[in-house]
Formats: C-alpha cells, sequence, structure tokens
C-alpha cells in the first residue's frame, strides 16, 4: 500500500464506490456500481446534518424518509458516475432528489448512507475499517 501526504482542504470531497441493490428478474438482487462524489464534514456538521440520536427519529412513512433524503444528499453527494437513463445517457446528479423519490428511491437511499457512513467513520468500502482507522487491539 503507498502512502501519501496529507492535504487538508476546506470543503473535503472524496469519489467513493456505491453498490445499490435493486430487485432483478427471477426474485433476485442485482448489484449495480456507481461512483459517488461525497462530500465529507466535520462531527459538528454532521449533527447538525444528520440527528445524532436514535430515538430523535420518530418512526415515519417511508415516503417522508425519502422525502427527508432527497432534501439531504445533495449536502452530501456532489457529484456521481455510472448512473444513466434507459437510452445509456448519463443522469445529472441534480436529478437525484427526484430519483430518491421514485421507485428505486429506497435502495439508493440505503446504498448511499452505507457509502455516507463508510466515508464519515473510516470504513473501507469493501466493509471493514481500514487499518489506520481500527483501534488496537487491548494489551493482554
Amino acid at each position: 500500500m503507498a502512502f501519501n501526504g496529507l492535504t487538508i482542504a476546506r470543503e473535503p470531497t472524496v469519489i467513493w464506490p456505491v453498490t445499490v441493490r435493486l430487485p432483478d428478474d427471477g426474485g433476485t438482487l442485482g448489484e449495480h456500481r456507481i461512483t459517488a462524489y461525497i462530500r465529507v464534514y466535520s462531527e459538528r456538521e454532521y449533527a447538525k446534518l444528520v440527528p445524532a440520536a436514535a430515538e430523535e427519529i420518530a418512526p415515519r412513512a417511508l415516503a417522508e424518509v425519502l422525502a427527508e433524503n432527497a432534501r439531504l444528499f445533495p449536502r452530501f453527494i456532489v457529484d456521481w458516475e455510472g448512473v444513466t437513463d434507459e437510452a445509456g445517457e448519463p443522469v445529472p446528479v441534480g436529478q437525484l432528489p427526484e430519483i430518491i423519490q421514485g421507485p428505486y428511491g429506497g435502495a439508493l437511499s440505503a446504498a448511499l448512507w452505507r457509502a455516507i457512513a463508510e466515508v464519515r467513520f473510516g470504513i473501507d468500502a469493501s466493509g471493514g475499517a481500514t487499518e489506520k482507522n481500527s483501534v488496537p487491539s487491548p494489551a493482554p
């Protein structure tokens, strides 16, 4: 693994792989890979954007959750690649709020929140914490 120097950016953005799982014919879930450009925030900023405690989140209808996601995602997802329409043309990231409230909204929301959490908490895209962000094991 190559190590790079540390660059401190005022408004950091990372390019991150996102896997969206959507229903396919035959009762299976197909995995669709896109790339998201995710804005990284300080913990203070995350706390303002996303409720910190589960108690603050009242049970709501999925349509309400997706409407809230449509409002929040543009703050995090600043661009994307690999999202196309039926004709194979790229879909602009500006359509994200509309897409989140459409038929793929639940699956895409789950995938994007997973990617945002990976970026926020230092978990690599394969699902494990990176070595540099892992807590050392306690001494025996």
